[in-house]
């Protein structure tokens, strides 16, 4: 029986999309359709409904965090990540997985005005989701493993653990190259000695043919790597990923699915009851030892007034011991050069997205700065891409060199992120 619809959609909700409705139970694809998102049969719509929403439109992080309380977390991630983001926190909205073997935290960020789109035009045409992923975290991941999978012009990738991206129209051999020089820079910061020679590649027969050269060199310049064609459409292979290994449900706080719980209040009613009395008699044992507890408080911030001048000798008066300590944990995130440099590369990659005919010679990166070697028809479609990049006003970038043979512009170009 078919109890559950996964569409895929696109930024613009309107426009074409692909769903399928499958058995839950047996995980049998029953139906799939591509078209207007009108068109899926109203019968389809009372299932279980998860959406995949474009990955290009989703950043996904990790940042360490050592809090435990969910809601002082939720306060917590927008000021771990504000050094990251380009955007407004106000225009952003976060959403968290669970917790990492090193502890750190994976965040997926979109922006809320599209997020909420998303959800009004879907409410719309009587779809209610109880989840929403983004297609980042569609594809294989495999411990010590570069998963890369070709869709058309997009580039998807992740590195077995908390890297996941989506490029669009850059070069397969570019896109392993930069997460490999990646991981290297975190093996030498952090004293790792994590490495990874396992590259596997999925693509269709069509796209395997279409990227021939690029996987070729893929293959002659690293060692265990393995193509492998889909014998099913990307979607397919997209929500078998999904099933398997969920990602991060962007339907958290403000877009949390929420559900009704009057019907269950009768048959608790006793156990209620029983609540509010013992609710009473904390609440009188806590008047009656309010006054030994204030003491107690007093004797407390005198204690951490005396620690905290260790680092702070000016300070005088604590008022709020847990501000001071929050403050204290958020100035520890040290993922911020890691999440600058993918921020860099994303930057570029939509940059490109707007031209043509603009080939990727290399990358590097160093001090904050992303320096890129291009090769480009003239001049002209350079500027261009210097004015793509420019135009944010949160990232500045500059021709550093340009040397013509023929009719083919060789230059070098930096972008590095405009302090305020």
């Amino acid at each position: 029986m078919i109890d559950s619809l996964i569409i895929k959609i696109n930024k613009e909700i309107d426009q074409d999309i692909e769903w399928i409705a499958i058995n839950s139970s047996t995980l049998n694809i029953e139906v799939q359709s591509k078209g207007s998102i009108s068109k899926i049969p109203q019968e389809y719509k009372k299932c279980k409904t998860t959406v995949i929403v474009p990955g290009t439109e989703v950043s996904i992080t990790s940042v360490d965090l050592p809090i435990k309380s969910r809601k002082k977390l939720l306060t917590a991630i927008p000021y771990a990540l504000e050094d990251q983001l380009a955007d407004d926190l106000e225009l952003l909205h976060f959403s968290s997985g669970k917790r990492l073997s090193n502890g750190y935290l994976p965040i997926a960020v979109v922006n809320r005005p599209l997020i909420q789109n998303w959800i009004d035009q879907l409410h719309k045409n009587k779809i209610y989701p109880i989840a929403m992923y983004a297609e980042n975290q569609c594809l294989t991941k495999k411990t010590g493993t570069i998963s890369l999978l070709i869709e058309n012009s997009k580039i998807h990738i992740n590195d077995g653990y908390s890297i996941e991206l989506i490029f669009d129209n850059l070069d397969p051999e570019i896109a392993v190259s930069s997460i490999i020089n990646h991981l290297d820079n975190e093996n030498k910061k952090e004293k790792l000695n994590y490495k990874t020679e396992n590259i596997q590649i999925f693509s269709s027969k069509k796209m395997s043919k279409q990227y021939s050269d690029p996987i070729a060199n893929i293959k002659n310049k690293y060692k265990n790597v393995k193509v492998k064609t889909l014998d099913n459409d990307i979607l397919q292979f997209q929500i078998k990923n999904l099933l398997s290994n969920p990602g991060i449900n962007l339907l958290q706080g403000k877009f949390k699915v929420t559900k009704e719980y009057g019907h269950l209040l009768k048959l608790w009613k006793h156990s209620i009851l029983l609540s509010v009395l013992l609710s009473i008699v904390v609440m009188i044992f806590f008047i009656l030892e309010n006054k030994q507890l204030s003491n107690q408080v007093e004797h407390l911030k005198t204690i951490f007034l005396k620690e905290y001048q260790v680092i702070a000798p000016n300070a005088k008066d604590i008022k709020d011991p847990r501000s001071i300590i929050r403050s204290l944990q958020l100035g520890n995130v040290s993922n911020k050069e890691s999440g600058l440099f993918l921020n860099l590369l994303t930057k570029l990659s939509s940059s490109l997205e707007q031209t043509n005919n603009i080939q990727i010679q290399g990358i590097s990166y160093r001090n904050e700065i992303l320096d890129i070697r291009l090769l480009t028809p003239n001049i002209m479609m350079l500027d261009v891409v210097i004015q793509n990049i420019n135009k944010s006003g949160d990232y500045e970038s500059s021709i550093q060199s340009t040397d013509q043979v023929n009719e083919i512009v060789n230059s070098r170009i930096q972008i590095k992120r405009i302090m305020r």
